[in-house]
């Protein structure tokens, strides 16, 4: 996709990718989204609520919930040896992304990304960052528990700091 866009207000149900950003060249927002997964109906058997690999403009995740994928979002590019990671600025504000098996897949980017004020629960992993060319700073998320993430769910190049101690969207 090229241009700017914005998706608001939007639900996704059941899809295989609730909405695909791959190679976006604009600037984008998602805000006040829901994109709810389920693997029986998807074509491959996986399922991503938002796919934005090799994205490099700046966009933001806003207010959005995705829960029930393989992964809430997906910054990794499929063939890896060929395609360009995420190289634009990209942020998730106060969104949940909860009971997927990976919160965010964000293997490779090169870009600056930032993760806050958000809830990252019930994941198999919270986020996964282990080959990320960039530091990823995901403070001040709510990880479940008010100690702060657990090994499982904060993997790699993130800073995961600074948890607030209570759940912001109790």
């Amino acid at each position: 996709a090229t241009g700017d866009w914005t998706v608001s207000n939007g639900s996704f149900v059941d899809t295989g990718i609730g909405v695909y950003a791959e190679s976006a060249t604009g600037q984008w927002r998602i805000r006040r989204t829901s994109v709810e997964s389920s693997r029986e109906y998807s074509f491959s058997g996986e399922t991503t609520g938002i796919y934005a690999a090799e994205t490099t403009a700046a966009w933001r995740i806003a207010n959005t919930t995705v829960e029930g994928a393989e992964a809430a979002v997906d910054l990794t590019p499929r063939y890896p040896r060929f395609d360009d990671p995420a190289s634009g600025n990209l942020t998730i504000a106060e969104s949940k992304l909860v009971e997927n098996e990976v919160a965010i897949r964000a293997n490779g980017v090169n870009g600056s990304w930032v993760v806050t004020r958000s809830t990252i629960a019930d994941n198999a992993i919270g986020i996964d960052a282990t080959d990320a060319n960039r530091t990823g700073d995901a403070t001040d998320n709510w990880w479940g528990q008010p100690s702060g993430p657990e090994k499982s769910q904060c993997v790699g190049n993130v800073d995961c700091t600074a948890p607030p101690t209570s759940d912001p969207g109790a």
